[in-house]
């Protein structure tokens, strides 16, 4: 997949920019690692704010493929949907709160057969998927130093669900907009498989900046883990780093791309290095009020923590 990336990517410097009217914001696509997609899912960010009594509604569905593969001590390989529905609501013209549901479900898939075949067509290797049946899920995972089975799913669920609730300020700079926000997130413990069994809370800062039409993001975030239950020991902060380039080509169209870090869970082995996810797309203006985000994503850096391939879709709606 990244050829397909590069070559979206490589738009962003060859395109002509056309005049934008406000810093266009990022798509709202969180990791889709294994195990930081499970916690709480910081994007930090920092588009034009809502106004004064204005209501944003956000709708998106990012869906990825992951594949892992560091047998005899870990083999994950799952499709996962993470859904995610947001309001939020300008309570002035530099402060805001949003409330979120988000919903993580694992499946089978049908993915398989694409990436595997395109992975043949561009002469890379298959790093053992063809060991296991297509379309199906192994999540295990086994004590490096026993052997020992410490997790074994095979079965299609919703895995986690949870409600975050933001609270963010924003102020203009000379150069810029400088946004703060705090997250608090509760599990829905029926999900059954949730990183925490607890809130987790989160810090970010993001600045923003409108360079010749081209909108530029720059982040970072801390997020705290609540009593985990996971069945090997796990970091309780998290770092985040976030950047993203938005290019409008017309007046109701622009080119995204966007890169996302996240430091690792697990305490050691291969869920514990970081993730760094690249999305890449676009988004189309349907009107004044709505708009369609549409994006490839894919980890890049390191192979062994992240999903190997995703497609992301959202809604935006404005209420002015």
């Amino acid at each position: 997949m990244s050829v397909s990336i590069a070559a979206l990517a490589l738009i962003l410097l060859t395109v002509h920019a056309v005049p934008a009217h406000a810093i266009e914001p990022p798509m709202h696509v969180a990791s889709q690692a294994p195990l930081q997609s499970i916690r709480l899912a910081t994007v930090p960010a920092a588009g034009t704010p809502p106004r004064q009594g204005e209501v944003r509604v956000q709708l998106t569905s990012t869906w990825t493929n992951v594949w892992i593969n560091e047998r005899p001590n870990l083999l994950v390989d799952y499709e996962a949907t993470d859904t995610r529905l947001a309001a939020t609501w300008g309570l002035s013209d530099t402060f805001s709160v949003q409330l979120e549901y988000d919903e993580r479900r694992r499946f089978g898939g049908s993915l398989d057969s694409f990436i595997q075949e395109f992975h043949h067509e561009i002469g890379n290797g298959l790093n053992g998927r063809d060991t296991v049946p297509r379309d199906s899920i192994h999540i295990e995972v086994r004590d490096p130093s026993s052997g020992e089975l410490l997790i074994s799913r095979h079965d299609s669920r919703t895995f986690a669900r949870g409600l975050s609730l933001t609270a963010a300020r924003s102020r203009e700079l000379p150069r810029g907009r400088l946004a703060f926000s705090a997250t608090l997130r509760v599990p829905v413990r029926y999900g059954g498989e949730e990183v925490s069994t607890s809130s987790d809370a989160g810090l970010s800062v993001a600045w923003a900046h409108d360079l010749a039409g081209r909108s530029i993001h720059v982040g970072a975030a801390v997020a705290r883990l609540g009593r985990t239950r996971l069945e090997f020991p796990a970091e309780r902060l998290q770092m985040t780093g976030f950047a993203a380039l938005v290019r409008p080509l017309t007046p109701r169209a622009a080119v995204i791309v966007q890169y996302l870090f996240n430091e690792g869970v697990a305490v050691s082995g291969p869920l514990s290095e970081s993730a760094h996810e690249v999305t890449v797309g676009g988004r189309f203006r349907l009107s004044d009020q709505a708009a369609l985000d549409v994006g490839l994503v894919e980890n890049i850096i390191n192979y062994d923590n992240g999903p190997d391939f995703g497609i992301h879709f959202g809604i935006n709606w404005t209420r002015h």
